[in-house]
């Protein structure tokens, strides 16, 4: 960061942001992520909404970016946008609010990627484009993608399969809980998260993303009743300071 001659610092290098400084000071990766947290506090990522968002890793954090705790407190509808009397219509309309979502707010690709979720055949029709772009080159949004990898072990089933699945009937998910849990696994997970990130009202995908969060909720039924090991937690981050007198939140669906 600085070097030192005879009368002192000579030059005095200071990185041009929070993720720079903390890569420049070499710090372990949970460290790292204090570190952005304290020079960035609560200005919201950069980059666009939902169809313009930058390209991002899936499975790697750049930066680490906490809200106030405030915003776990409001719960996850005042987040998205959603309004306690809006609900029950929205609600009503189950698989098609999420379609008029991605009609009205996704990007090609995320079209694609919804009609292949509601009217395909796992790994034999309506595979989107990119998809199988992806799976000659064998890498996908997620990292490398191996031979047979994609939709493993799915092959031939249709959404009301998934809906059928032994998990699935028993944690009581309804085809948008499915759908939007396809969704998420797919290259349309952006439209999950850079509105939140954005803090973003209405969210874009509000009701997609409400039926997915019902969906985990929901599935942790499933980890209950296992008592054959299939279920394994793990702790990923085993804590994370906050400023004194304040707590954080991170606004995002995690993977």
């Amino acid at each position: 960061m600085a070097e030192q001659g005879a009368d002192g610092i000579d030059d005095l290098q200071i990185p041009s942001s929070a993720t720079a400084m903390a890569s420049h000071l070499k710090l372990p990766p949970i460290k790292h992520a204090r570190l952005v947290w304290a020079l960035v506090g609560d200005s919201p990522s950069s980059g666009g909404g939902a169809n313009n968002a930058p390209v991002e890793d899936k499975f790697q954090v750049q930066e680490l970016i906490m809200g106030n705790g405030s915003v776990a407190a409001g719960g996850l509808n005042k987040a998205l946008g959603i309004r306690s009397e809006d609900l029950p219509d929205l609600l009503k309309k189950g698989v098609r609010a999420i379609v008029e979502e991605f009609e009205l707010h996704g990007s090609d690709e995320d079209k694609a990627n919804l009609k292949y979720i509601l009217h395909g055949v796992a790994c034999k029709e309506l595979l989107p484009d990119h998809v199988c772009t992806q799976m000659a080159t064998g890498k996908y949004h997620g990292g490398s993608l191996g031979q047979n990898e994609f939709d493993g072990g799915h092959s031939g089933m249709r959404l009301q399969d998934f809906v059928n699945h032994e998990h699935c009937r028993k944690a009581n998910l309804e085809p948008p809980h499915v759908v939007a849990l396809r969704a998420y696994t797919s290259s349309s997970y952006p439209c999950f998260n850079s509105p939140l990130r954005d803090k973003i009202k209405p969210h874009p995908f509000k009701m997609t993303v409400y039926y997915l969060n019902e969906a985990i909720k929901l599935l942790r039924t499933i980890a209950a009743e296992a008592a054959d090991g299939t279920f394994k937690q793990e702790v990923l981050i085993r804590q994370a300071s906050a400023p004194p007198g304040r707590s954080g939140t991170r606004v995002t669906a995690h993977s």
